[in-house]
């Protein structure tokens, strides 16, 4: 035996440690004594690994095994070895014949197909779920939908009870199944293993959640945020009611594969609280609370228990989770069952809860003493009822017992809701039971609301009602603490109203100072307030600057900051030292407010925040936890937002600067910051629009770098839009199409297939915005007019001879800036034909059809008609009018607007219309007494009126009776109006009655019926007046007039006032005045046109003097040197090129142009160096249209 035991070590020496497995060997150990080979079956079966080439080779335990056996029986070693082999292959064999089946299989199988071990292997993957633990990294939860955890091994149950119960409905119909089960399979530890760790699950995840801060929580998404959706819920429900079901079948003894122990009262009151903590994230955890709560009463119903203690954690949760949801009804119900009262209610709309199943007795009851929680959770349900009705969200209302079928669907009024809470506060609620949570409660609803005056109601009664007997003075402490109060303060800013802002200052100062506020009127008793604290200052800074009142938020944040800046102990009544929130609320109301050195104001703040920062900065013990007082990120973006508002660009890039130096290494302005600076911008664009065009541009490009770079993300569309507004703003049209081809060409670059360089597509408001920039250029040739039309043809719009019908990337609001653009440039034709074109698109479905927009469109193409010169164009724009009614009378959608007709009778005004014009002035007063159109006709109304009476046929007379029976219609007197009276008067030379309106019209101003004074507009048709009139002193009176204009500081005297005046010298021949003021006058104030030299060589013409030739081609020389010299707008036109013609035929011999043979023009014309005669009309059309110029 020696020598065969020295062989087999010998043997294992020589045998590859690649075939040795050291687990087996560990695991496995040979008895001290030599046993029988009967005893071979105890060989577990050996891993494929011992037998790499299907080989008998075995390791160190199979070995000596073998040699063990060959020595007890006698036999050779071979032979025990071969034996020990065969029973290997035959386990190794059945083995693979009934292969082992994983737990995710198992779950995939059907219900009544699994076997011994399938449900063996299933119960033992319950009986042990380990927590699930919160991960490392920040915002995460814990994972409890992973193998083994909680909610995995919940479902796992819920597979095994169903094919328990498959079993049992099988046995019962005598089906044949597959094994006959008689093995206890579940027990109690398997149920409760579950249920404790789900429990310890929710309650991990309701902590780790109250660690995140507001940003942290947004950045999990919603899903994230459940720890159980309603699939799981639904799967507590199936697991509870098949162990009940179980439980049941048995009177709770032992089942062939179950333990009557596995469900017992603590079953359903785990599951409550499981659901009852789950309904905060989802709705149905409540019903499934309640279902569970119905479980536990039928329990001690089958029990023969008549009255059980219920335990109030369980109530209490699930009247939590109740009045999470807002379900007031059933709260009250359930609280009132509970504890076996009937809770009434505050008024008959109410009424109707009353029915609802208080006749039902529950056999579990709660004391009184316990139900103070209890309490405040239906207090909590009504105020949450209220803000949902309020938001016009019905809450959900289910039923308690799945037998009944009553539930509350009757929505509730928010003051109803509230008025119910405080009821039961007052009337129901033990006094004894009434604690601050409980009033904060109601009073927290009313703030939520906005109701502080009713909130302040109910705070005056609550304290009457907790007023102590043993108190005897007429003052008392408040037995309210500070928190019931902010929620009136919260409630006032909520309603943003000037009367309630005023109630709050007034509380606000009663805490402060503590003065005694009276609690009932005629009582003679007084509470002292509270002092205020933190959220009390901050409650009313958010009421200051939602209202704009930046005055009284930054005299109380300086109140608050001066605390901390002294040396001294504080005070008990000292303010508290500012928080964020109230330094935001001080920036939001200088946003808000309407002074105009608001903006300074928040800046000076913000410069004092910084400078308050480096100073603690520096002074601040290392070792301290307090951070420093630099502003944060959102300081700086409500300030930066302040200045967006106001339009202040310098202001928002001094901020940003700011904000870089404040907050350096990458964590300075984001992208929103940069934005809002960019939009500060855009509002200075209304004033100077070049300028902020020009600083915009470079803010926009240092964005573009820091995106590149990495320290922005891409640029979004919305920063391109506003840059393209900004560029429209201001005409620069070449700019806007540069950024626009930036956009598109970006769009199919390579490099947009990187996501960190990807450029935004542009969209219809790209478009639009380019198309009004070309509108709003200096460019008036038809080039810039092609260009639009590029756009458009890029956009899918059809070219001429193109019947294509290819999908279009157009809007009608794209379309309308086409049509403002050619109405603008008077393109009538162009405009029709593309409303045309838009009309046919609509019908054939390849333009979205939009009523506002398209009746935009109608009014566009009526402007351009408007502006055009041509002679049927009132026509055309009357056949347009009436296309649209008889659209609106044939079923249409829209109707003719004030807007549509008040265009066509300016296209009346233009021709000289005037009886249209004041029929359909008529017409549209009747419409309006008809309901057709909204509004009645406005002061463009008559004032286009009037100036169709003054372009008119119309004798004086009845012209200007005309024009003052319509200015007496209006009801009121206008600017307008009495502009195009004064035009009217000054075409007829009525400078008298002239001078006369122009007195009325300061009387009216004088005495507050009218809102502006007469401007440079009024006096100047006055000068016109004088200039046309016969009177002998009309040049005294116009130089009289124009002498007050001067003294007067509020008239701003442009060049056509003093063109006015000129024209007064020139068409009397006043050669040595006209000069006088064209040189000394005009050129000193204003720089010129052709029309001031046309006036004064025209006075040449007028005059009797012989030498005017050659002072006429004097003054010619001078309009031309001054033109080369740089002003355009001296150029001679044919109107200055005829008077000086007429100049110099003064002193020739023929009296009049048409005597003149073409070699006399030809030599007229060489020597003024014309191409072409300037007479093209007869004498009297040109004589007009120099007075026509001068207007």
């Amino acid at each position: 035996q020696v020598a065969r035991f020295l062989s087999a070590a010998l043997l294992l020496l020589m045998t590859p440690i690649s075939s040795l497995n050291m687990q087996y060997h560990f695991h496995r150990r040979l008895p001290p004594q030599i046993q029988s080979f009967q005893r071979q079956n105890r060989v577990e079966a050996v891993d494929s690994i011992l037998f790499p080439n299907g080989l008998p080779t075995m390791a160190l335990g199979a070995t000596v095994e073998a040699h063990c056996v060959a020595s007890s029986n006698d036999i050779t070693t071979e032979d025990a070895f071969g034996k020990m082999s065969q029973v290997v292959r035959n386990d190794k064999a059945r083995n693979n014949d009934d292969t082992r089946l994983s737990i995710q299989q198992i779950l995939k199988q059907p219900i009544g197909s699994l076997d011994h071990q399938s449900i063996t292997t299933l119960c033992n993957s319950v009986r042990f779920v380990p927590n699930a633990n919160c991960q490392s990294k920040k915002y995460q939860t814990p994972n409890v939908n992973s193998k083994g955890s909680s909610l995995w091994c919940l479902k796992v149950l819920e597979r095994i009870l169903s094919e328990i119960i498959f079993w049992e409905e099988a046995k019962k119909s005598d089906r044949q199944t597959s094994s006959n089960h008689q093995t206890i399979y579940l027990k109690s530890i398997h149920v409760f293993s579950v249920l404790t760790t789900l429990s310890h699950d929710i309650r991990n995840h309701k902590n780790h959640r109250k660690k995140l801060n507001y940003w942290q929580k947004n950045q999990i998404s919603r899903s994230d945020q459940k720890l159980m959706n309603a699939s799981d819920i639904q799967c507590l429900k199936n697991v509870v009611c098949a162990l009940y079901q179980l439980h049941n079948s048995r009177n709770g003894n032992d089942g062939p594969t179950w333990e009557g122990s596995c469900f017992s009262q603590d079953v359903p009151s785990f599951a409550t609280m499981i659901a009852a903590e789950a309904s905060k994230t989802e709705k149905s955890g409540v019903d499934a609370a309640l279902f569970f709560l119905d479980i536990m009463n039928r329990m001690t119903r089958d029990a023969g228990r008549k009255v059980e203690e219920e335990d109030p954690r369980l109530i209490g949760a699930v009247l939590n989770g109740l009045a999470q949801w807002g379900r007031a009804e059933e709260a009250q119900i359930l609280l009132g069952r509970t504890l076996g009262v009937e809770i009434s209610m505050a008024n008959k709309k109410l009424s109707a809860i009353q029915s609802l199943d208080h006749d039902v007795t529950c056999p579990r009851k709660l004391t009184q003493s316990q139900a103070g929680p209890c309490y405040d959770a239906v207090l909590r349900a009504w105020s949450k009822c209220a803000l949902l009705t309020q938001q016009q969200i019905q809450p959900n209302t289910i039923k308690f017992d799945e037998q009944s079928d009553k539930s509350v669907k009757k929505r509730l009024a928010p003051v109803d809701a509230m008025s119910q809470a405080l009821h039961i506060l007052l009337t129901q609620m033990p006094p004894e039971q009434i604690s601050n949570r409980s009033c904060s409660a109601v009073l927290q609803g009313y703030g939520a609301l906005g109701m502080g005056k009713e909130a302040e109601d109910a705070l005056l009664k609550i304290e009457w009602m907790l007023k102590s007997p043993l108190e005897e003075g007429p003052i008392a402490s408040s037995s309210l603490d500070v928190a019931c109060y902010n929620s009136i303060l919260h409630g006032y800013c909520k309603a943003s109203k000037r009367e309630d802002m005023h109630s709050a200052v007034k509380l606000f100062q009663a805490m402060k100072t503590e003065t005694p506020i009276e609690i009932n009127t005629g009582s003679s008793f007084f509470v002292i307030p509270p002092m205020p604290d933190i959220i009390s200052y901050a409650s009313l800074l958010n009421c200051y600057g939602k209202l704009g009142m930046a005055s009284e938020a930054e005299k109380l944040i300086n109140s608050m900051m001066s605390v901390g800046t002294t040396t001294r102990k504080p005070l008990e009544t000292d303010p508290p030292e500012p928080t964020i929130a109230c330094y935001i609320s001080t920036m939001q109301a200088f946003e808000n407010s309407f002074d105009r050195d608001a903006p300074a104001r928040a800046l000076a703040l913000l410069q004092r925040l910084e400078s308050i920062g480096q100073d603690s900065e520096n002074k601040r013990d290392k070792r301290s936890r307090r951070s420093n007082r630099m502003p944060n990120r959102i300081i700086y973006n409500y300030a930066l937002r302040c200045m967006s508002k106001h339009g202040r660009g310098e202001e928002a890039e001094k901020i940003l600067n700011m904000f870089n130096k404040a907050h350096p290494n990458c964590n300075g302005p984001d992208i929103y910051a940069y934005a809002l600076a960019l939009r500060a911008w855009e509002r200075v664009g209304k004033i100077n629009p070049k300028m902020a065009a020009e600083r915009a541009e470079k803010l926009f490009i240092e964005m573009k770098n820091l995106s590149s770079e990495g320290y922005l993300p891409p640029l979004e569309l919305s920063s391109y839009n506003t840059l393209l507004g900004i560029f429209a703003r201001a005409g620069l049209a070449y700019k806007a199409e540069c950024l626009l081809h930036e956009l598109e060409v970006s769009k199919s670059s390579e490099w947009n297939q990187v996501e960190s360089f990807r450029a935004p597509e542009p969209n219809q408001m790209s478009y639009n915005l380019v198309i009004k920039a070309i509108s709003r250029s200096n460019e008036k040739n038809s080039v810039t007019v092609e260009r639009a039309w590029n756009i458009l043809y890029r956009l899918g719009y059809p070219k001429k001879g193109d019947t294509s019908r290819t999908p279009m990337q157009l809007s009608i609001d794209t379309l309308n800036s086409m049509l403002k653009l050619l109405s603008k440039r008077g393109l009538a034709a162009e405009a029709e034909s593309l409303l045309n074109a838009m009309d046919d698109f609509i019908v054939e479905g390849r333009l979205k059809r939009n009523i506002a927009a398209l009746l935009s469109s109608y009014e566009a193409t009526l402007e351009a008609l408007g502006r055009c010169k041509t002679i049927d164009a009132a026509k055309r724009a009357e056949e347009l009018v009436t296309r649209m009614e008889v659209v609106g009378e044939l079923g249409g959608e829209f109707q003719p607007s004030l807007l549509a007709y008040n265009t066509l009778l300016n296209c009346y005004a233009n021709a000289g219309m005037a009886g249209k014009s004041e029929a359909l002035l008529e017409r549209i007063n009747q419409m309006h007494e008809a309901g057709r159109i909204p509004s009645p006709p406005d002061i463009v109304s008559f004032g286009s009126t009037i100036k169709a009476i003054a372009n008119s046929g119309k004798s004086q007379e009845n012209a200007v009776a005309r024009a003052e029976a319509l200015a007496k219609s209006v009801g009121h007197g206008n600017e307008v109006i009495y502009a195009l009276r004064l035009k009217l008067l000054a075409k007829w030379g009525l400078g008298e009655e002239a001078e006369r309106l122009l007195a009325k019209m300061k009387e009216e101003y004088g005495s507050g019926n009218l809102k502006n004074g007469p401007s440079v507009v009024h006096y100047t048709c006055v000068l016109n007046a004088w200039a046309k009139s016969d009177d002998e002193n009309a040049v005294s009176r116009a130089e009289a007039l124009f002498r007050s204009m001067t003294e007067n500081n509020e008239i701003d005297l442009d060049l056509a006032a003093y063109h006015g005046m000129m024209l007064n010298y020139s068409l009397r021949g006043q050669v040595e005045k006209a000069e006088t003021f064209l040189f000394d006058d005009i050129m000193a104030a204003h720089k010129p046109n052709r029309n001031s030299f046309t006036m004064l060589i025209d006075a040449y013409a007028r005059c009797s003097s012989k030498d005017v030739g050659e002072k006429a081609m004097k003054t010619l020389n001078k309009m031309r040197e001054l033109h080369a010299a740089g002003n355009k707008e001296l150029a001679p036109d044919d109107v200055t090129y005829a008077s000086v013609i007429r100049c110099k035929m003064k002193n020739g011999k023929l009296s009049s142009i048409r005597d003149m043979t073409e070699f006399e023009k030809f030599l007229m014309m060489r020597e003024l160096q014309i191409e072409s005669w300037p007479f093209r009309h007869q004498e009297s059309y040109l004589e007009a249209s120099v007075v026509d110029r001068t207007k």
